[in-house]
Formats: structure tokens, sequence, C-alpha cells
């Protein structure tokens, strides 16, 4: 978007950019890995465990809807809870709708997925005798505006202006530099109401270069984070770097990615409704986290606001106990490996009995592919669970053995030794087996048990050669 804001030619490129992913999508040639993760997101704040649509307690309807958004329930449930408590005093008779916008489905240039998700709010909105929305994410009010236009949606922050500052607000007591977030830039109103309340914080506003109608993409809009994590980290490094105070945002996903780079940030809500006496110093969750964080929050809204309703039923994962190691919580981050996909190999392996072993420390080695990447958990188990000391992950199917035109791979030999099959005692020995990714076949010595077949793919090769193949498959 800011390459059309400062093109003299007023060139679209993100429309062409969104554009050519559609086309990408519709002709089957769009990577699975591009935007995997952020569509099992959208899906996951879209499911049972997250997903929540009521009136005002105590009430059949209302005439307000209160949307947060499905970052800002991630990032900050605690945010959520307090100004939609805010919102329910002041205005009266206001609901609540958790679930997202469909922003990813629509950056990612999956119309139909786009166009499930619309219908699904609007239904929602309708069984919900269409009230006023306001919306606390800029980027779920530029969408629900767009998808929903019979509703009227109005931004948390007009409303915020209308009805003064909440009780107990604390004041700014040093310069902050202000984050607008890509999606403010066209919605000049937004961004003046929001320094408004900076500004009846007592904030010492300051504007960094790129702000406003020129205001610098954190690193996430467009799901760029998610396709060159890389690139995005880089791009919220570039935005903190651009000023020496701290940064306050109204958006969750610009102050996590800030956050994410080193940088002092906190979000506007951080100051309406105080937890801590130095938010800026709160640290950016997990990938994991986030999803708990939205779980906890619709389990919490259901017991104090609506008991009579039921959550949903736990599944058999959700019981396993696992701690990690620093090593392996690191790994999750960087490699987006949730505490669920870790969970469901564990509860995969106890459940068959399938895992390989190393006598000499006790460790095990297991894995499951649930939908479309294999997990992996190098793991001991303790006295209350487990505990996990590494996680790795690849796309490559493991389908079987042949016998022809087989490729031996040094790093499989190497990273193999002292391990045997739990199953059947034996060692693991060289055997072929055939992997296959996007239509192509491999055939790749590697280690196996010679009893049951048990292969083992090690971290070194899956995240090497083994990623470097998906690259260059997906890239074709």
């Amino acid at each position: 978007g800011l390459c059309e804001t400062v093109c003299p030619e007023d060139f679209p490129m993100a429309e062409v950019c969104l554009e050519a992913r559609r086309h990408m999508v519709e002709s089957g040639t769009m990577p699975p890995s591009a935007h995997e993760f952020a569509l099992r997101d959208m899906a996951f704040a879209d499911g049972d465990k997250c997903a929540l649509a009521m009136p005002a307690p105590g009430a059949a309807g209302g005439d307000y809807l209160f949307f947060p958004g499905c970052q800002l329930t991630a990032s900050s449930p605690g945010l959520v809870e307090a100004a939609y408590a805010d919102l329910r005093t002041r205005l009266g008779g206001v609901g609540l709708m958790l679930r997202c916008c469909g922003a990813p489905a629509l950056w990612s240039g999956r119309e139909e997925l786009h166009k499930e998700a619309a219908a699904a709010l609007k239904t929602t909105w309708e069984e919900l005798d269409k009230p006023r929305i306001i919306a606390a994410c800029p980027t779920c009010m530029q969408t629900l505006r767009k998808d929903l236009p019979e509703a009227e949606t109005v931004s948390y922050w007009s409303v915020l202006r209308v009805l003064g500052l909440p009780e107990g607000a604390r004041t700014a007591d040093a310069p902050l530099a202000v984050n607008d977030p890509c999606a403010s830039r066209s919605d000049g109103p937004l961004r003046e109401d929001v320094r408004w309340a900076l500004d009846a914080l007592g904030a010492a506003v300051v504007e960094p270069e790129l702000n406003g109608e020129l205001a610098q993409c954190c690193g996430y809009g467009g799901l760029s984070a998610e396709v060159d994590p890389d690139l995005g980290r880089a791009a919220a490094q570039r935005r903190s770097k651009g000023v020496d105070e701290d940064m306050v945002t109204y958006c969750a996903m610009c102050r996590d990615m800030i956050a994410g780079s080193g940088k002092r940030s906190l979000h506007v809500l951080d100051l309406l409704f105080p937890v801590t006496d130095d938010p800026a110093a709160r640290p950016r969750p997990g990938w994991s986290a986030r999803r708990e964080n939205r779980v906890r929050l619709k389990e919490t809204l259901l017991r104090t606001l609506w008991p009579e309703e039921r959550g949903a039923e736990a599944e058999p994962f959700e019981d396993v106990r696992v701690a990690f190691t620093e090593q392996a919580a690191a790994a999750m981050e960087q490699r987006r490996i949730l505490k669920s996909d870790v969970q469901k190999v564990l509860l995969q392996a106890e459940r068959s009995g399938e895992h390989l072993v190393r006598d000499d420390d006790g460790r095990r080695i297991a894995s499951h592919r649930p939908v479309v990447a294999t997990y992996w958990v190098e793991y001991e188990k303790t006295e209350d669970g487990y505990a996990a000391h590494n996680v790795w992950s690849h796309r490559m199917r493991v389908k079987g053995g042949t016998t022809t035109n087989v490729i031996k791979v040094a790093e499989a030999e190497a990273e193999t030794r002292g391990w045997r099959c739990a199953a059947c005692g034996g060692e693991l020995a060289p055997a072929p087996v055939e992997l296959e990714y996007l239509d192509s076949q491999f055939n790749v010595e590697l280690a196996a048990c010679p009893g049951c077949g048990c292969v083992l793919i090690p971290e070194g090769l899956a995240l090497g050669k083994m990623h470097q193949v998906e690259q260059l498959l997906e890239d074709k």
C-alpha cells in the first residue's frame, strides 16, 4: 500500500501482488508453505475453542457489538476483557464477538475462503440482531467495512473519544513515539482519535518519519512475515530503529512485531487499563501462548458472563503434560511449531508405542503427521509427563522403500547413530526410503528399523537438504 501512496503514477503494487497470489491459488501453483501457518491460526481463532458471539450478558440483543480482533485476544486477553467491561458499564447493552475478520484469507489470495469467512461473519451478525460493530483493530475495521457493508462499523477509538477516558487510566510519564498501522494510512479520523486519547493521557507524542499517510509496515501486513520471516523481522527492526522513545501503537500485531525486535513498545490499551508499572517491557507472546490466550479468554468470559453456555470439549492431546527446554522453546518460535503439535506427537507415540530410543541417556524421538507437515520431537519421560528437548518438521511425506536409484545422504548417517526402535528393539540400519512432495518422488537411503520400517529423519537433514528441495519444488 505504501508503494502506491508514494508512487507519482499511483501504481497499485499491493493490488498487483494480491492478484498474483489469487492467480497462483487458482492455478494450483501457490506454494503450500507460504501462508499455511496464518490460515491454520485463522481456522483456530474461528473454531469452537476460541470463537464466541454473544449478546450483552442478560439480554437477548443489544445496540452494540464489540469486535476486538483475533490478534488482540491472542496478545492481550486481559486488555480485551477490561475494555469490554468498560464498554458494558458506560454504553449499556454491548455484545461480544471473538473471531477472525478474515484478513488472512484475503491477504493470501484465497477468494473462496475469504468469501466463506465473510458469509459466516454476516450470518453471526444477523443472528445478534444486526448491532453496530465497535472494532478495536484497524485491519478488522477496514475488512469489516468492506466485507460487511450492511453493518455500521465504528472505531473503538471514536467511541472512546465520546465516552472519555476510563476510570483508572494511567498518565503517560515519558514521551512516546506513536506507530500508525498500515491499515490506518487512509483513515485520518482514526489516527486523530488515537492521538486525542494519547493527548488526554498526557503523552508527549513523537512522530516517526514514516507515519500517518506514509505509515511504514511493521513486517506482518499482507502476511509478509509468514512468507519470509527474515523480511518480517527486518521490517520490524527498521521500524523500531527510527526513534529513540518507547513506541505506542493501536494494532496488536504492530505492538508484538516491534516488541519482538527488541524495542520497548506498548498498546494504547496498556495505558487505558494498566496492569503493570512498565507495560512497554511486556514481551511478545509466543505462538503457542497466543492460542492459549484466546482459549482462556473464552473460558473466562463464559464462566463469568455467560455461565449457562458450554465451551468446547477438551481434545485428548490437551491432557498431555509437557515442559520445554530453552532450546526447544526457541526452536518452536523460530519454526512456528505449536505446543499442540508437540502434544499430538507425544500422544501418538504413547498410544502406538512407535518411537525411537537412545540407551545412553534415555532420550526418545517420535513423529506425527496430522495434516501437511511431519513434526518430530526429541524428548524424555518425566515423573509428571514429558520434557521436550528439540523439535523440527518437514513437508516431504515418507511413503515406503525402493531398491533403485537410491540417494545417499551424509547427514542421515551422522545424526542417527545410537538410536533403536522401541517397538522392535532393533538398531536402525540404512534402508531405501521413498520421499514424496508436490508430485515429485525421491529414493533416499535413511536410517530405518529393519523390523517395522520406522524411519528417522534427523533435524539436520529435515532443515537442510530436505528443506532446500522443498523450496525448489515450491518455486517451480
